[in-house]
């Protein structure tokens, strides 16, 4: 509540182990985020739809984006972002 009472800043972080590839737009839909998704992504001027198209398929077994989710969290909360 009290950010909510002094209308702070916050940032959100969608961690890249969301964004596998075609998957992304499955883990909207799931989440029951696909609308919002959608909403946002057009506010930019872009379509999501067109961007799930580009989405390439990634290489499994790359590593390392759950050690930099880490990090980036870390990183937050040390600077006390919301």
């Amino acid at each position: 509540n009290t950010y909510i009472q002094k209308d702070v800043k916050t940032v959100y972080y969608l961690s890249a182990e969301f964004l596998m590839g075609r998957q992304l737009s499955n883990n909207l839909l799931n989440l029951g985020l696909y609308e919002r998704a959608r909403q946002a992504v057009e506010e930019s001027g872009l379509y999501l739809d067109e961007l799930l198209a580009l989405e390439a398929e990634p290489g499994l077994g790359n590593g390392g984006l759950g050690r930099l989710a880490a990090c980036f969290l870390d990183s937050l909360a040390t600077l006390e972002i919301p």
